[in-house]
């Protein structure tokens, strides 16, 4: 069964980290939570990456609790299987993302303490992709963004505010030369086009 309101297990704690100071704004926002809304103190605290995850699942909710055009039949059931598929696969990359980010806290302490040499391997890619039986290129991928980002930034990964693919794809645009204005221009892309974009930039640099 999916908790939509959050996409990690129910026993792994809320997904929004909430600043002691706004506790007291969860009263405010039960109203609203009962009525089928979701509550404005969670909103303003959600990143674009969290509130995009969120329709998702919030499309699914509706579904499921029947009523529309959709309520009864061979195509309500159709499109109630279809909307939970969708929550189901979004949710199991939201993991990939979060386990991309404790991958990023470690890889991390082996650049910090260089761990690459004391393991005997030739570089810091050979250590990743030996210890974790991946391809060179993931491998690469998360020695590139361990060398450069800070913590709060792997902190926010793990929680789930950000996604792990789109922070690599924007640490590469801001090296390749783009602005701020350009870089939020590229969140309303897919990874491919962001990708393009910065191949184009990097070579216009050189």
């Amino acid at each position: 069964m999916f908790d939509f309101m959050n996409d990690r297990a129910p026993d792994e704690g809320f997904t929004v980290e909430l600043d002691p100071a706004l506790e007291a704004d969860n009263a405010l926002g039960a109203d609203s939570a009962e009525a089928g809304e979701r509550p404005a103190w969670l909103e303003a605290h959600m990143s674009g990456y969290q509130k995009q995850r969120q329709n998702v699942y919030d499309r699914t909710e509706r579904l499921l609790a029947g009523g529309g055009p959709f309520s009864g039949g061979f195509d309500g059931h159709r499109w109630k299987e279809t909307a939970k598929a969708e929550a189901g696969l979004v949710r199991a990359q939201a993991g990939v993302s979060r386990s991309r980010g404790d991958q990023l806290y470690w890889v991390q302490s082996l650049l910090r303490f260089d761990g690459a040499a004391r393991s005997g391997y030739a570089s810091k890619v050979d250590l990743v992709a030996g210890m974790m039986d991946v391809h060179r290129a993931t491998a690469k991928n998360l020695v590139y963004l361990a060398a450069r980002v800070d913590e709060g930034t792997v902190r926010d990964i793990r929680k789930g505010r950000l996604s792990y693919v789109r922070v690599l794809e924007e640490t590469r645009l801001r090296e390749a030369g783009a602005t701020r204005e350009q870089i939020q221009a590229t969140r309303r892309l897919d990874l491919g086009r962001v990708k393009r974009f910065w191949q184009k930039l990097r070579k216009m640099t050189r």
